[in-house]
């Protein structure tokens, strides 16, 4: 089974506030202001290659899709999801809506890893070790 989770979120999450995921490519500063001015959108400088649009990343509470996935795996499915993170999703007044946000793939698989009860949440990655505050005085 392979799908794209919806992750709800909390629309007043501070997140919102303070855009902090880049996407998409970039834009000279010239650009960026000229489609700020258009839309809007935010923008910050990415390591001296350009400007690039941020948007918000806030935390899941759960993905609409609890159900489907615990019901697929009971059924013996192979699950496949939550590889791109997934997509925002808050509820106003009884009514789904999508919002501009990056949920982070690691937040959505541990979500995923509370809803299905798994015994055990392993994040594999290519660093060479486990940092404690890192890029922190501490």
């Amino acid at each position: 089974m392979i799908f794209l989770p919806q992750a709800i979120v909390d629309h007043n999450d501070l997140a919102f506030k303070n855009p902090t995921k880049p996407i998409g490519g970039f834009y000279s500063e010239q650009e960026a202001k000229k489609i700020t001015k258009e839309t809007g959108w935010k923008f910050i400088e990415d390591a001296g290659r350009g400007y690039r649009r941020v948007v918000p990343s806030p935390k899941p509470i759960t993905l609409m899709e609890k159900d489907l996935i615990n019901k697929g795996l009971d059924a013996g499915f192979i699950l496949i999801a939550g590889g791109g993170g997934a997509i925002a999703t808050y509820k106003e007044n009884d009514k789904y809506n999508m919002i501009d946000a990056v949920i982070d793939k690691d937040y959505t698989a541990e979500i995923m890893a509370e809803m299905i009860d798994a015994d055990l949440f392993i994040i594999v990655t290519a660093v060479d070790g486990i940092y404690l505050d890192y890029n922190t005085p501490n």
